[in-house]
């Protein structure tokens, strides 16, 4: 009989969104996931690093197949350690939620493995926990979605044994990406083009920063509404009707019953107008459209509950955004400081400032003294009467003592030239890398995070504006099912006339945000920018300086096996 106990990328991806998103489960949970059984065995919540995860482990039927998944939470909004990760994550610095998995993961794999290969007595003195839970079991597989995408994809680049699976996952820095297999099999990325994360991606051209396999998902319905179910891949507002996970991400089947004398599920931002009235079709020459009492009310308990709701939720995660960005604004001197001293760190400055001091100091003591030495010595035994004289011993010592001091003056410049670089070396750490991080053309001097703040400032305004006008629009559907409930049906099929205030709206324009263009123009304005004019600085002050010290180094390696065998001759 053919195991039924692989962990399929479907099952993953559901585990890792739709079921590690829901609070109701807890260990030792027993669920199922198309058509498998998996029982939650562990169940972390987020640490001080923001890191959350579920282990579960696969059974086919009622038997342990032994293969475990760790799944882990995506991003928290409410959690500022989240928030601050995602920003990371586009640098080249691990964030410490990242090391955390990693540590995590490790411990646990190391667990699993000495179950099985330690006696029960030795694993008890190590982890002080009976062997039984453990023996047999081991980590085949990690997921995740969003910021624990990027974790996931972490594992997976560490230990190539583990398979991955992520959903509209953000990048993982560039430092692990450099490092990692361009072939990274075990790693399946999922995207849904209707994804707001997907875009930033494409957009930002931030996909050289994930690895493994990409396979694009044509799903998601591109609204309002349907933003947070085509991220996490999962539509969890109608968990308990869908109750499994379907690409299509928000197909329901109540949204797509025939129209026409049945109750519709309500969801104006997820789907047409058409589905609040009477059933009745809107198209071209309608002049009139017949309200439904019970369908209003619908429209009504909706505007006034969901629809306020989705817009109070996007109010306050963009809030939480600025708070977080101004935060990292508040820390840029030290970004700055962090950048400095990294630079130094790649290109080994503390070491060769070492270096250049030591063979100065080298070349002072050792070769500056023995020359003068040698000179004062050469000097003494010109002046000394003796039968050289006879054989034009004094020109010969001159013209020594003449090319001693064209050595000694060659390897003062190569003293100088050695200051000169550190200076220039010293001068791009503390200047040139600090406009790396300016937006020229805004006058920003963090210019990233100042352009989100500007970007904010203008978007969480037009929010307040549409959360007016949503109340407005809601009082208004109140007013007209206030007085629709005065009538009787007869009446409003004669067409009664309605209150026309209740249905005007106040129309305030948006304000339109210059900043964070759709293709994201700030990579070209600010990155970019920063690291030409770095390159430009480097090619300009340290390689000139370089090339110096290189060719006085051929200079006073060439003239040394001269030198010493004038030495050699006089003595």
């Amino acid at each position: 009989m053919r195991k039924n106990d692989h962990i399929t990328d479907l099952d993953a991806i559901e585990l890792s969104s739709g079921w590690n998103y829901n609070d109701k489960i807890t260990l030792s949970d027993e669920i199922h996931v198309n058509g498998n059984k998996y029982k939650v065995i562990k169940d972390q919540k987020p640490t001080n690093t923001g890191l959350g995860y579920k282990l579960y482990e696969r059974y086919d039927n009622d038997r342990s197949t032994g293969k475990l998944i760790i799944s882990f939470d995506g991003t928290d909004f409410s959690d500022p350690n989240d928030v601050g990760t995602d920003l990371r994550l586009a640098g080249d610095s691990i964030p410490n939620q990242l090391e955390e998995a990693h540590k995590v993961y490790s411990d646990l794999k190391q667990k699993y493995s000495d179950a099985s290969s330690l006696s029960d007595i030795e694993f008890y003195n190590k982890y002080k926990e009976a062997s039984i839970d453990y023996k047999g079991k081991s980590i085949t597989n990690a997921g995740g979605n969003s910021l624990s995408g990027a974790i996931a994809q972490y594992l997976g680049v560490l230990d190539p044994g583990l398979n991955v699976t992520t959903t509209n996952s953000a990048p993982i820095p560039k430092s692990l990406t450099r490092m990692s297999r361009r072939d990274a099999n075990n790693i399946h990325n999922y995207h849904s083009r209707s994804d707001t994360l997907t875009r930033i991606n494409i957009g930002g051209l931030m996909y050289h920063s994930m690895v493994g396999k990409h396979i694009f998902l044509e799903n998601g319905v591109s609204t309002f509404g349907a933003l947070v179910p085509a991220h996490t891949g999962y539509n969890f507002e109608e968990k308990e009707k869908l109750d499994h996970f379907d690409q299509n991400n928000i197909i329901n089947k109540e949204v797509y019953t025939s129209r026409n004398g049945l109750k519709i599920y309500a969801d104006m931002d997820e789907h047409t107008p058409i589905f609040v009235w009477s059933g009745d079709a809107i198209g071209a020459g309608t002049s009139k459209i017949k309200l439904d009492k019970g369908h209003l009310a619908d429209l009504n308990d909706y505007v006034h509950g969901r629809l306020t709701e989705y817009v109070n939720n996007i109010d306050i995660k963009m809030k939480d955004i600025r708070t977080s960005v101004e935060r990292e604004n508040n820390n840029f001197s030290q970004h700055v400081n962090e950048t400095k001293d990294h630079f130094k760190k790649v290109i080994k400055l503390n070491e060769l400032e070492g270096w250049i001091h030591n063979i100065s100091n080298l070349i002072r003591t050792k070769i500056e003294s023995k020359a003068d030495e040698l000179k004062g010595n050469l000097r003494t035994l010109r002046d000394q009467d003796n039968i050289l004289d006879l054989v034009g011993a004094d020109h010969i010592i001159n013209s020594i003592i003449d090319f001693i001091d064209k050595i000694t003056d060659k390897i003062s410049k190569f003293i100088k030239y050695g200051d000169d670089f550190m200076e220039a070396a010293f001068d791009i750490v503390s200047n040139t890398i600090v406009k790396m991080f300016v937006n020229l053309s805004e006058g920003f001097e963090d210019g990233v995070r100042e352009e989100v703040l500007a970007h904010l400032n203008v978007v969480i305004p037009n929010i307040q504006i549409i959360k007016n006008q949503v109340t407005n629009f809601g009082d208004g559907i109140n007013d007209i099912l206030t007085q629709m409930t005065h009538l009787d049906d007869n009446v409003m099929v004669n067409n009664v006339p309605i209150n026309k205030n209740a249905t005007k709206q106040t129309s305030k324009p948006l304000a339109e945000s210059k900043n964070l263009l759709l293709n994201l123009e700030i990579r070209n304005k600010v990155m970019e920018s920063g690291l030409a004019t770095l390159a430009s600085n480097i090619n300009l002050l340290l390689v000139p300086e370089t090339l110096r010290i290189i060719a006085l180094i051929s200079i006073v390696d060439a003239c040394t096996p001269t030198l010493s065998n004038f030495v050699g001759k006089i003595e």
